[in-house]
């Protein structure tokens, strides 16, 4: 604020030119001390002022092109979907489109059974060689038996250090973090990505 400015730096400067002058009763009745600071003090605020809307208008179209970009690719997926009618394909499409959208290096769509265990298993981002040297999928132990059980959201910032880490069999990739979110039909839970 001009009061902000006024009272800092410029209000030493217009102290230190008013003792040059005699006679007059206090700085701010000078005009040859207190006008051109305010004057300064004005240009700083209403600069300031230009560049920090400038910067949130900056900011706001970045976030609104990634918005943008995010929906793009949401439609793009929706329709690459739409157009295609064998099941295990649209879960593939449904998986990679998934991992493009999060920017995540891996993804994977769980598809429960009655008894509430693993029956499906989807991947994106790990090679055939990769999934081979893995072995059998899970079957819903640790965190994915607990996105299961409780059919709810799971995010996981250090995966070995969940107190419902089950661990990785040997081959698998090295994961740190964990999205987990149940997917529902018509008011069930089908799948875990």
């Amino acid at each position: 604020t001009i009061y902000e400015i006024w009272n800092g730096p410029l209000l030493r400067q217009a102290r230190a030119v008013h003792r040059q002058h005699q006679g007059v009763q206090t700085y701010t009745a000078c005009a040859q001390c207190f006008l051109p600071r305010a004057s300064q003090a004005v240009r700083a605020t209403v600069n300031g002022r230009v560049l920090e809307i400038a910067l949130d208008a900056a900011w706001s179209r970045v976030a609104v092109r990634a918005t943008a970009d995010r929906l793009e690719a949401l439609d793009a997926a929706t329709r690459a979907i739409a157009g295609v009618l064998d099941l295990d394909r649209v879960l593939q499409l449904i998986v990679d489109s998934a991992r493009d959208l999060l920017g995540a290096r891996y993804a994977a769509l769980g598809i429960v059974g009655e008894r509430g265990v693993i029956e499906r298993f989807i991947t994106g981002g790990v090679t055939a060689e990769e999934r081979a040297a893995i072995g059998a999928p899970p079957r819903g132990r640790g965190l994915l038996g607990l996105i299961i059980r409780e059919a709810r959201s799971l995010r996981v910032a250090d995966v070995s250090s969940h107190p419902d880490s089950f661990g990785f069999p040997p081959g698998h990739p090295v994961m740190r973090s964990l999205l987990g979110v149940p997917v529902f039909v018509k008011g069930r839970a089908i799948g875990r990505f």
